[in-house]
């Protein structure tokens, strides 16, 4: 079956795909060709540069004439960066795309197919996997309530797939149909232009990490759903090219994004209680992978036991309430692209 035929024919691209680049031309082809190789009308593709020196936007503006690429003359951030492109797509449904995230034509599509089916569905995500295959972690997830955080960092989601807590992780739900989150990670994250107009782009206060996250709360506050599809699978780059399953690569910036959105909305004694959490449930985490490491003598626990260790110890040394509050998310050195 026919993207066109499960969809239906439409006056104007039926899909807009929003990428923000930024020195990534050594694997923005595997990105963008398939995506390039639909066709026109069903498809159309705007890339925003932030200044990147690797030569990339001249490859693209001679590999992909039809893509509409801008050339930002400084690093916007993602946020900045992805409502710069927002503001040209003229699809009916739009596309968040990493230049790291490579999700087939199909699975695109398939996205596009759910949204036309569920009128109530302001954003769908896909199961996002490790170059390994193993699921990564951070591709959805439910608002940061005080619960969440506790649940997240005591890993009572491990327990019982309906406690909610910041990042879905339960196994079983990676094998149902679909779930209801609060938002899915903008490395491919796809939406209809009318909910954009209806609520905004992504809060361009937020450099990057953790917009996805307030965009997806703002979305259900509008009343509409958030649904993860796990059974449609990209492969996401990201900190997965570091290494394999149990030898991640340490990235911390949810958390500063978590911590300083306390700090906007809450009081300092909860912005306080966050981060004991934060600081007690990783060491615990740490201590019993470490004393399961020890029992089985699997090199992979201590591994584990280490970057949860590092974990807890960037919630120790959080910025303090106030600092926090003024803290953007993200700085632009941060940016990987």
């Amino acid at each position: 079956m026919t993207p066109s035929s499960q969809i239906g024919q439409t006056t104007r691209p039926l899909i807009s795909i929003a990428i923000v680049t930024y020195q990534c031309a050594s694997f923005v082809d595997r990105c963008i060709a398939p995506l390039y190789a639909t066709g026109p009308g069903q498809s159309e593709i705007i890339v925003v540069d932030n200044a990147s020196s690797d030569g990339i936007v001249d490859h693209i503006r001679t590999h992909y004439p039809k893509v509409n690429i801008i050339a930002s003359p400084e690093n916007l951030g993602f946020s900045k960066g992805i409502n710069l492109a927002l503001r040209l797509c003229t699809g009916q449904y739009v596309l968040l795309l990493n230049p790291d995230a490579f999700p087939s034509v199909e699975s695109v599509y398939s996205l596009a197919a759910y949204l036309g089916a569920n009128a109530d569905v302001a954003a769908v995500g896909p199961q996002l996997l490790y170059i390994d295959g193993s699921h990564q972690v951070g591709d959805a997830g439910w608002r940061a309530s005080l619960f969440n955080v506790f649940a997240h960092s005591f890993l009572l989601h491990r327990l019982w797939s309906r406690i909610p807590t910041i990042h879905l992780s339960h196994p079983s739900l990676l094998h149902r149909r679909s779930v209801d989150v609060d938002w899915v990670s903008g490395c491919c994250l796809m939406t209809r232009r009318e909910v954009i107009e209806e609520i905004g782009g992504l809060d361009e206060r937020i450099f990057m990490y953790g917009e996805d996250m307030e965009w997806g709360e703002r979305m259900r506050e509008a009343g509409y759903r958030v649904v993860y599809l796990p059974q449609i699978k990209v492969l996401h780059l990201g900190s997965g090219s570091q290494g394999s399953e149990g030898n991640r690569f340490f990235e911390p910036r949810w958390m500063d994004n978590v911590a300083g959105r306390f700090a906007v909305s809450r009081s300092r004694p909860i912005y306080a209680l966050v981060r004991i959490l934060l600081v007690f449930g990783f060491s615990s985490r740490a201590f019993i992978l470490a004393l399961a490491g020890a029992l089985t003598g699997r090199a992979i626990l201590h591994r584990r036991a280490e970057l949860m260790r590092k974990y807890a110890a960037h919630a120790l040394g959080l910025p303090s309430f106030h600092a926090s509050k003024k803290t953007p998310s993200g700085t632009p050195a941060d940016q990987s692209g």
